[in-house]
């Protein structure tokens, strides 16, 4: 239905470039991305490395209404 998949397209970024880790940031050059107007500017996220090896990436985002938004994602490489 097309309620759901608006709804999965407002919840699913991609975005990938070259990247430089700076103390606890990961700026992320972008040369690809499924918003084109992110394609040659830097998306950058605070960066977590957790205990059990997981790496943890975070962005929070103030939205009109003054809501805070905090996003994440948890990596894992597969071979731990």
């Amino acid at each position: 239905p097309d309620d759901e998949r608006l709804r999965a397209f407002d919840t699913y970024l991609s975005y990938g470039g070259q990247y430089k880790v700076v103390d606890s940031v990961l700026t992320t050059r972008v040369s690809y991305a499924l918003n084109p107007s992110w394609v040659g500017g830097d998306q950058v996220r605070n960066l977590e490395m957790t205990d059990d090896g997981h790496l943890i990436l975070k962005l929070s985002r103030a939205w009109p209404d003054g809501r805070v938004m905090t996003g994440w994602v948890k990596w894992k490489h597969a071979n731990d």
